[in-house]
């Protein structure tokens, strides 16, 4: 068993977690997320060597961060008390006081796949409550009809790799227990000294103690960081004022940009969910399209899901839908590992490190898809890959700096949350892509599909698209989400269409290569012939 912490020693949450916290538990927002697995049937699993390997998990100490939990006191309805008398806000379960029936079941209804929209919304929609002793803020399910695993989880502690990298130790524990092999102890990553020798800067030490890694920054008034974010948001409406007269003012082709018909709205689950599987033969044309053109699959993913925009909600006459063009703007959750936790051995840490990057398409003609399928995905994934690079790479820090802006909002009380959640919430973008990409590759042996769902949060969207590629099967899973069905129907039809063509187009383009290639060399053996 790992070593309890400090004994009264008081952790706090950051503010990062508050503000998590706050959207969870007091606007009932649904934050939760799940990643499932789905098992090859030759693998020996069941609910009693489920636990078994959970137990065996929790007794390493590098893995206690999957024991945390949060007092209820204190943090919301008593902010007016004494600070001195305050409890800690975070602490470990005890392993020995876990009630495993209350967070590992049996889940076996009327499923028929891992992504079953059904699945998606019983599981999403109830969140995980707090400060409870004997059980921690997750929870596992195994469906033994489809031979599924899900680990379905609260974003206050952990983001959407973490899950993946759950997955892995506890496929890891499983494994062994069916080679009747032990786990390797492996190294502690929450080291102070590890992580000062990776120049990772470590914002509150004392969270160490729960395995806990608090790296974004905290920003105040009188910071740079404050004075950047005024004066950018200043140039913003400036420029916004400047943009909407020339707009006035241009007598040029009409363009519209994509909007839903529907306002977004506030305090609600996921309302509709469907889901695509990408098979695994087309994963390996369009991953091969990727490599030829040298843009990733992610750059390739957000053209194929702007192409299929819903154009029966824009509201326009399709006799002259020639006429116009739109654009979307993407929400895209960064993993910030490779940034934040340098260091080849911090990048499989659970935790939560993930900030927020947003791109905008270029202007897209409503119908040059269908008349020029090839080229416009190509080009638009290519000028999508270079603005997820700038966002990943050059505009990294500025969504590092938004996280502190936040962690100021939600320093000193979650009260001052409410400036963030209105009433009525503003779209801030279309859609929110996250893209966990091909993970798992250690335990293909074992799973067949891999999925990832999360709740969808009408405050950064319109809709969520979850992807994951992984399993032996090859397979990619596009998760869509929303609170609009009809919205919903229009965009996973269109995906379908837009897909269809693009492989269609692929597969034309790949033909008429091969028979220039056959002309060149045909030509070349005529010239040979001449000469001799």
């Amino acid at each position: 068993m790992h070593d309890q912490v400090k004994s009264g020693k008081k952790y706090l949450l950051t503010p990062f977690q508050k503000y998590f916290l706050y959207r969870e538990q007091f606007k009932l927002f649904s934050s939760t997320v799940y990643v499932g697995a789905e098992l090859n049937e030759d693998f020996n699993v069941s609910i009693d060597l489920i636990k078994m390997a959970l137990k065996h998990m929790f007794q390493k100490d590098a893995n206690k961060e999957l024991l945390l939990q949060i007092n209820k006191d204190n943090l919301m309805y008593n902010e007016g008390k004494n600070k001195q008398h305050k409890r800690s806000e975070i602490f470990l379960v005890n392993e020995k006081d876990l009630c495993y029936e209350d967070f590992v079941s049996v889940y076996d209804d009327d499923i028929t796949g891992i992504a079953d929209p059904c699945l998606v919304e019983d599981i999403l929609k109830n969140k995980l409550d707090i400060g409870f002793g004997n059980m921690p803020l997750w929870r596992v399910y195994y469906l033994p009809r489809i031979k599924c695993l899900i680990f379905n989880y609260s974003h206050i502690f952990y983001d959407g790799m973490s899950g993946t990298f759950f997955l892995d130790l506890l496929l890891e524990e499983l494994e062994a227990i069916n080679t009747k092999t032990e786990v390797t102890e492996k190294l502690n990553v929450n080291d102070l000294s590890l992580l000062k020798r990776n120049n990772v800067c470590i914002v509150d030490a004392d969270l160490l103690d729960l395995n806990i890694i608090d790296v974004f920054p905290r920003a105040n008034l009188m910071s740079m960081l404050f004075l950047k974010f005024c004066l950018k948001s200043l140039l913003e409406i400036m420029t916004a004022l400047y943009r909407g007269l020339l707009t006035m003012m241009s007598k040029n082709a009409l363009k519209l940009k994509f909007k839903s018909n529907l306002p977004s709205e506030a305090n609600v689950f996921v309302q509709h969910s469907d889901y695509y599987v990408i098979k695994g033969n087309h994963m390996t044309k369009l991953l091969l399209i990727c490599k030829q053109n040298e843009f990733s699959f992610n750059s390739l993913l957000l053209s194929l899901l702007s192409l299929s925009g819903p154009e029966g909600s824009m509201g326009i006459n399709l006799d002259n839908k020639y006429l116009f063009t739109y654009n979307h703007e993407i929400s895209i959750p960064l993993n910030a590992r490779r940034f934040l936790l340098r260091g080849e051995t911090l990048q499989d840490k659970i935790g939560m490190f993930v900030t927020g990057g947003k791109i905008q398409t270029c202007d897209i003609k409503m119908n040059l898809c269908e008349n020029d399928t090839y080229d416009t995905v190509i080009n638009l994934a290519k000028d999508m890959n270079k603005k997820v690079k700038k966002v990943c790479l050059q505009n990294f820090q500025e969504t590092v700096d938004e996280v502190g802006l936040l962690n100021f909002l939600a320093n000193n009380t979650m009260k001052k949350l409410d400036s963030i959640f209105k009433d009525n919430p503003k779209k801030i973008c279309d859609y929110e892509l996250s893209n966990l990409g091909c993970t798992n590759k250690k335990y293909t042996h074992l799973i067949k599909r891999l999925v990832f769902n999360q709740s969808f949060n009408p405050r950064s969207s319109n809709m969520t698209v979850s992807c994951i590629t992984g399993g032996i099967s090859g397979d990619c899973v596009l998760s869509f989400m929303t609170t609009k069905e009809q919205e919903l129907c229009n965009w996973c039809d269109r995906f379908n269409k837009v897909l269809g063509l693009f492989l269609n187009s692929v597969d034309i383009v790949t033909q008429n290569k091969k028979e220039q290639i056959t002309e060149i060399i045909k030509e070349k053996k005529d010239i040979g012939s001449l000469r001799n």
